[in-house]
């Protein structure tokens, strides 16, 4: 094809091409500064729709998105916290001191994650939150293998 065919289907856009049909590394006859011209606009106008077209199709944050987001009912963490609450109440006599502490650290952490997701909380509060709440959660788990220890391998 001419360069006239080329420069409308896109191919004088391509160093490759150029180089490989007028040979040499310049980019050959085909290749020429009004090619890199036609390239640099032409990035430059795709740039620009991938802009508009981007910013189509992000929604923009809204405050009441927000607060959807936000609020929500966590109907079965309030039940998981409250059952570990009757559980360690009703059985207090029955447990022993490692089980005590086992439900004490549990409810401790599931009472941190639900603070943590319904509570408006500063940057520092939060982090403090999250640190308690994972560390009952990881001493809850210790004492939990530890239990299973005591009464199956132990024993």
């Amino acid at each position: 094809p001419s360069t006239d065919v080329r420069r409308r289907r896109g191919w004088a856009c391509l160093p490759q091409l150029g180089a490989t049909l007028g040979g040499g590394s310049g980019g050959g006859a085909f290749f020429n500064r009004w090619d890199k011209k036609i390239l640099v606009v032409r990035n430059r106008a795709l740039a620009r729709i991938s802009k508009k077209i981007k910013k189509k199709l992000t929604p923009k944050p809204t405050e009441q998105s927000k607060q959807k987001e936000t609020v929500g009912k966590d109907y079965l963490l309030i039940g998981v916290i409250a059952f570990t609450f009757i559980v360690m109440v009703v059985g207090w006599p029955t447990i022993s001191n490692i089980n005590r502490a086992l439900y004490f650290t549990l409810l401790l952490s599931l009472s941190m994650t639900y603070t943590q997701r319904h509570y408006d909380l500063n940057e520092i509060q939060d982090l403090w939150v999250r640190r308690i709440g994972t560390a009952a959660m990881g001493v809850a788990m210790v004492l939990f293998v530890f239990t299973l220890y005591t009464q199956f391998i132990a024993s």
